[in-house]
């Protein structure tokens, strides 16, 4: 006996039946475009080198703007350690004790404290994104390379090994009568 698998709509899930028209798809044939598709990929350098440049440019866009995030944070921290550090200066030289204000200063400081701790944990986590995304850039032989034994796995798979490898490359597919649209991460 032949078993036959299918992908659903993920609207019929949470709306369901009537959720989305295409009720159920046949899996062999979402599974053969995308790695017919991926196959003309990774024989064509000249778009995996385009497909590469594209997310580079993007990564680099992305690495700007989360440094200009990161600058802004600095210098709203920069100031503040400033004022931390005097303060602690008048309390330290008995400036405040003297003009009664050591109490206001504590509780200045202490704010202060909180809010540099908050900004600090902001310039960590920019911090992080940035490496994250360093990461994702890749160079366009080790993409041809990736394309390339993706579908050699694929192909040498079972049916449970393909479709954990479609889980791990697909992101989204749209199928309708009309066409199919599929974004591979």
């Amino acid at each position: 006996k032949d078993t036959y698998f299918y992908y659903q709509c993920t609207r019929n899930g949470h709306l369901g039946n009537n959720g989305c028209q295409m009720k159920y798809v046949p899996a062999e044939a979402i599974e053969e475009t995308i790695v017919r598709r991926i196959k003309e990929i990774s024989k064509d350098y000249n778009l995996v080198s385009s497909l590469v440049s594209d997310a580079s440019r993007s990564s680099r866009e992305e690495i700007e703007i989360l440094k200009k995030r990161k600058q802004l944070q600095e210098e709203k921290l920069a100031p503040l350690k400033q004022n931390i550090a005097n303060w602690l200066d008048l309390i330290g030289n008995g400036t405040a004790k003297r003009t009664n204000t050591t109490e206001v200063l504590l509780k200045r400081m202490s704010e202060a404290t909180q809010q540099e701790k908050q900004i600090e944990g902001e310039i960590t986590e920019i911090d992080f994104q940035i490496k994250e995304v360093k990461n994702k850039v890749i160079n366009a032989e080790v993409m041809r390379d990736s394309v390339v034994k993706f579908v050699d796995l694929f192909e040498e798979g079972n049916d449970d090994e393909r479709k954990d490898l479609m889980r791990l490359i697909v992101h989204k597919v749209i199928w309708t009568p009309e066409e199919i649209k599929y974004v591979i991460v």
